[in-house]
């Protein structure tokens, strides 16, 4: 499947790719609202949310600068800087979270959301398996730090 879906003789490739990769861009947008509440949470900060937008580079900058530093400050900052790379990447590419849910834009004038002939999906599939464990891998820490500050009381 993967094989066909990169074949870029087909005429319809990039809307069979969109789809998957929209809801991958999706997952990491609520994967990040997801941590900034668990640690809006944990640091007792009730009055503060997420903002109601699709910019995952804002997401991104609440977690990585308000709430990461005060939950676990000795993360290799080279790992962050990746993972912030490659949002900042999805950003650029998709800034509404628009571009990937539609093929051409809306109105009278449609043109195509973006100017890719092809996605690699075979990099793409591994880059958002490493975004995702990420994201798990800090939901466990917060997890694991509000269940240890739940045990002391």
């Amino acid at each position: 499947m993967t094989a066909k879906l990169n074949d870029t003789r087909s005429a319809n490739n990039n809307t069979l790719v969109y789809p998957i990769v929209y809801l991958f861009r999706q997952c990491l947008e609520l994967k990040l609202k997801d941590l900034i509440t668990m640690g809006y949470s944990h640091l007792k900060r009730y009055d503060q949310t997420f903002p109601y937008s699709h910019n995952l580079v804002c997401l991104w900058a609440i977690y990585r600068k308000e709430i990461l530093p005060q939950i676990d400050s000795n993360i290799n900052s080279e790992i962050l800087d990746r993972v912030e790379d490659l949002i900042l990447e999805f950003q650029r590419e998709d800034p509404n979270s628009f571009n990937y849910r539609y093929p051409i834009t809306k109105g009278r004038d449609r043109k195509p959301t973006l100017q890719r002939q092809t996605v690699d999906l075979e990099n793409f599939f591994a880059v958002m398996n490493n975004l995702i464990t990420f994201f798990d891998w800090q939901w466990d820490m917060i997890a694991v730090s509000m269940d240890a500050e739940q045990s002391t009381r």
